[in-house]
């Protein structure tokens, strides 16, 4: 029996090496060996265009959502939305060949960000001529006639202004709230100030959100703008991207609101916070460029930023606060970690707390091309990840260009911008996409301290068996959002029960039994 215990160990610490050893190499069952490249609008004889995606997300079946623009160059773009199958081709069953182009070629008409919803409608927002423009998809890739007039809603946040929207996050009631920036360029200086709209499902404002379904913050009279959204699970709603001060440049800037769209007084100085980046060692702010690209809720509630911020040159930016706002000390240097390894960064969470960031990266050895890193919970690098917790990825011949993160239930980390080549007539960029191993996978690191419960098969595509040696009375089944999808009370307490989740969106979550000698949380996974 003793040597039956040492073998177990000793294959537990062989696999998990071997899983460790893989995390940050390329997946070489995705594409052509990890990447992926897509021309989507480079011109008859592919020998111009500026093809990039700036947004992903995934659907509850596994496949790959990305939206961006794609035109005849960087300047003159069409908004677009593609789909990839698991294995990196393009879903030809999605829209025309794999993909959506609104022929309406303009300067800066773009998508900016995505969601998908639990009913796996893709909702992309972004800029069309100077308004916010948010389109919602059908599986299928056909606009959704029910949302909007014919599957799209323009809006005007402030008439005559220059309205980008950059980022998109849903409410739990369904609603949708899009963030971004209102620019007045008839003043000088010019203002630019956060801008927010909250949408019902249909697509109608919500007049009960600001101003008819409108705030415009202003924080400093200069230029704010947002570049991420995240929901706190009290509802309260945080917005994330710069400010800028006088003579500071741009800072690191939040807001949070309520429900109704007010600014939240308890959070920073008034609803705000700002934080700089940069100082010359003597306590005073220098000017910078800094700003936030993402923004996450923890499960303890406090707040964590991934941006960049720029001295002599870019480099990666994370911050760590406190729910009021004031930054954690115990995270990196004093509440900040920076590092020149990404500069243009993205974040992600993994469900172990890990930080995976990405952006682009010049360090040697990876080329002009993607990069990815990761960070402990505590914010310095995990070393078990990649080159000493850094890797990167050349995809075209000239500097590649990297915005989107996604990770994938099972682990794997997905990574998207534009690749650029020479061709005939100049730079020409197309669709770039990697996926990269992310080390063990959510089934075999689902390791729990009791021996009283067991739940089979985990992962699962939907039914799960739970047995225990303990009397279990009430099971609550849960979301990373926090949200109750299940909930199961027993009118005599039971030891084995089967569950049924095959009609909830696939991922992680939380399965929560409570009986008369207390209470036991796992993660199951549904795939």
């Amino acid at each position: 029996m003793k040597n039956h215990y040492i073998f177990l160990i000793l294959l537990f610490s062989l696999l998990t090496f071997g899983y460790a050893q893989q995390a940050g190499t390329l997946d070489t069952s995705f594409g052509v060996d990890g990447t992926v490249t897509t021309s989507i609008d480079n011109g008859s004889d592919g020998n111009y265009g500026g093809d990039e995606i700036y947004a992903i997300s995934l659907q509850s079946d596994g496949k790959i959502i990305v939206a961006g623009g794609a035109g005849t160059s960087s300047w003159y773009l069409q908004r677009i939305v593609a789909r990839y199958n698991s294995d990196g081709s393009l879903d030809t069953s999605f829209g025309s060949g794999g993909s959506v182009l609104h022929g309406d070629e303009g300067t800066g008409n773009v998508f900016l960000a995505s969601v998908v919803q639990p009913d796996d409608k893709i909702v992309a927002v972004g800029r069309y001529k100077d308004k916010f423009t948010v389109s919602r998809y059908l599986i299928d890739g056909s606009l959704d006639s029910n949302f909007g007039v014919g599957g799209i809603v323009n809006t005007d946040v402030v008439e005559h202004n220059e309205d980008n929207a950059f980022a998109v996050t849903l409410q739990s009631d369904g609603k949708i709230i899009v963030g971004g920036n209102t620019y007045d360029n008839s003043q000088v200086p010019h203002s630019m100030n956060f801008a927010l709209v909250r949408y019902h499902y249909d697509g109608t404002l919500d007049t009960s959100f600001g101003a008819n379904g409108k705030v415009v913050t202003d924080f400093y009279g200069q230029q704010d703008g947002i570049h991420a959204l995240a929901i706190q699970p009290d509802g309260r709603i945080l917005a994330a991207g710069f400010g800028v001060k006088e003579n500071e440049g741009r800072n690191f800037t939040i807001a949070r609101y309520t429900t109704n769209g007010s600014l939240d007084t308890s959070f920073g100085t008034g609803g705000k916070v700002d934080t700089d980046l940069i100082s010359d060692g003597w306590g005073t702010p220098q000017s910078g460029e800094e700003e936030i690209h993402s923004i996450f809720v923890l499960n303890d509630g406090k707040i964590l930023v991934g941006g960049s911020t720029n001295s002599e040159r870019q480099q990666l930016a994370l911050a760590k606060y406190h729910t009021d706002g004031s930054l954690d000390s115990s995270f990196g240097d004093n509440g900040i970690v920076k590092t020149e390894t990404l500069t243009k960064t993205a974040i992600a969470l993994q469900d172990d707390g890990k930080i995976v960031a990405t952006g682009f990266t010049s360090k040697p050895g990876h080329g002009n091309g993607f990069g990815v890193a990761r960070f402990n919970s505590d914010g310095s690098l995990d070393t078990g990840f990649g080159d000493n917790g850094e890797t990167g990825t050349s995809i075209g011949d000239r500097r590649d260009h990297i915005y989107a993160l996604a990770i994938q239930p099972d682990g794997k980390i997905i990574v998207a911008g534009g690749a650029t080549n020479m061709g005939k007539r100049g730079a020409v960029t197309s669709f770039a996409v990697a996926r990269y191993h992310g080390g063990e996978s959510l089934g075999i690191n689902d390791v729990t301290d009791t021996t009283w419960l067991r739940v089979f098969p985990n992962p699962s595509t939907g039914r799960f068996s739970v047995e225990t040696d303990r009397l279990v009375s009430n099971v609550s089944i849960t979301n990373m959002l926090g949200q109750e999808v299940e909930h199961l009370q027993f009118s005599s307490e039971k030891k084995n029960f089967t569950m049924d989740l095959s009609q909830e969106r696939k991922g992680l979550y939380l399965l929560t039994l409570k009986g008369a000698k207390g209470t036991e949380t796992k993660k199951i996974v549904l795939h």
